[in-house]
């Protein structure tokens, strides 16, 4: 992970809201250098602060797949409690394609419980994407 993604991926894990949403933007202007703070960006997509979620997301959005390492902590996600995080999870998990083959289990027993609409469409996509 480059120094400035590890710096960044440890701020979005303190209790200061703001050092959480500087974090957030910072690594959201990373694009692909983003990519070694996936999971935390993930779990922060989740984060109780409006702007520090936002932040994360654009992020991701920019970030395209993750690293394979990745995989198993992504694969933890599908369980999480917010909808945003499962949807998160599972779009970078879809991202790393059949490379993520792996996952296909944990996708569907996601897609199983999930309630969330866009979430389950989310699976869904993913597991077309990693069954390829």
């Amino acid at each position: 992970m480059s120094t400035d993604a590890l710096q960044l991926a440890a701020e979005l894990g303190q209790n200061d809201a703001h050092r959480r949403q500087a974090a957030a933007e910072r690594l959201a202007t990373m694009a692909e250098e983003a990519a070694p703070a996936a999971v935390v960006l993930v779990s922060a997509s989740g984060d109780e602060d409006d702007v520090v979620r936002e932040w994360a997301v654009s992020a991701l959005e920019g970030m395209g797949p993750p690293p394979e390492s990745a995989l198993p902590e992504l694969v933890t996600l599908l369980d999480a409690e917010h909808s945003d995080v499962i949807y998160w999870a599972a779009t970078l998990l879809g991202r790393l394609e059949d490379r993520a083959a792996d996952a296909s289990a944990a996708l569907s027993a996601a897609a199983a419980k999930v309630e969330n609409a866009a979430a389950k469409k989310r699976i869904a996509w993913a597991l077309g994407k990693t069954q390829q």
